[in-house]
């Protein structure tokens, strides 16, 4: 499943945090996927607001989930491994 979910509600962007189980901890991921939906969202002239939320009952703001650097101890946040990020 997807770290970072985007949608659209009439004129509403929403983008949402969807890792519930860590409060919507950010991991290593989602500052990329994050970006490529907010620059989807920006460049529809259908979309006036964009909100963020996130999946469950609590959100973290701010909070990087150190528990990923365990997963790849060389990877920096928001770093670009090559990859184009895409939003799901």
């Amino acid at each position: 499943m997807p770290s970072v979910l985007y949608g659209k509600d009439g004129r509403v962007g929403r983008i949402t945090l969807n890792r519930p189980e860590v409060l919507s901890a950010i991991d290593y991921d989602m500052p990329e996927t994050l970006a490529a939906c907010a620059a989807e969202a920006n460049a529809d002239d259908g979309v006036h607001v964009i909100v963020l939320s996130g999946a469950g009952w609590s959100l973290r703001s701010g909070r990087l989930d150190v528990g990923e650097r365990e997963h790849d101890p060389g990877n920096a946040v928001g770093s670009n491994d090559g990859h184009s990020p895409k939003c799901p």
